[in-house]
């Protein structure tokens, strides 16, 4: 305008002299602004929080990175346990938790054994369904969850049951109870039985009623 020439490029464009000798306000390339207004050169282009790079170009943040601040030519990690969505513009803080861990305070924490999750946005670990558990910490998937110590289960995704009287399950995700009278040593071996259901090891296998260990035999 007339009376001083006060007119400068506003935010995110820098002068550009043209051929024809005039001044025009050029905006800054893809992702790219710059601090203020009055830029008078390309090279004072700065790439925009949630980008990296420089004045030639800048790029969205990968996942699991993020940028809160301008001018940055690399994105920062987010802390472990946690990732981010592409291009993330916040910090550290709102990084969300990966599938199996959980906030605690400010820090991801493992989901604890028994429990699982697998929504990023879930606030807290879901208990695994009754009579399951998991192998470990940080269980990501409904699946992991399988037949606790005691339990079995006849059908992939099926309910988990508890063993019945005279068997017994010693190991996770077990299938099929093994019987007391199976595992018994001879000579005695249809005579033992476990005092309740859920059993979960050999120890837990008795005598039955009129019988007797190491005998091989009816107590007298």
């Amino acid at each position: 305008g007339g009376g001083g020439g006060g007119c400068v490029c506003s935010v995110g464009r820098y002068e550009n002299l043209t051929e024809a000798g005039t001044v025009d306000c050029v905006p800054c390339g893809p992702n790219a602004t710059t601090f203020g207004t009055n830029a008078t050169s390309a090279t004072q282009c700065v790439c925009e929080e949630g980008t990296f790079g420089d004045h030639r170009g800048c790029s969205p943040c990968p996942a699991g990175t993020y940028n809160d601040r301008k001018n940055q030519t690399v994105c920062s990690p987010c802390p472990e346990g946690s990732t981010s969505l592409p291009g993330s513009s916040h910090g550290a803080s709102q990084c969300s938790c990966l599938a199996g861990f959980f906030r605690l305070g400010s820090v991801c924490t493992p989901c604890p054994i028994g429990t699982y999750k697998d929504d990023l946005a879930a606030a807290n670990c879901s208990i695994c369904p009754p009579l399951t558990t998991t192998n470990q910490t940080a269980s990501p998937n409904r699946t992991d969850c399988v037949c606790s110590l005691g339990a079995y289960g006849p059908e992939a995704g099926a309910a988990c049951l508890r063993c019945p009287i005279g068997t017994y399950a010693d190991a996770l995700g077990t299938v099929n109870c093994t019987l007391c009278a199976e595992a018994a040593p001879p000579p005695s071996p249809g005579f033992t039985t476990t005092l309740a259901t859920g059993a979960t090891m050999i120890e837990q296998c008795v005598c039955l009623e009129g019988y007797q260990g190491g005998g091989g035999g009816p107590a007298p």
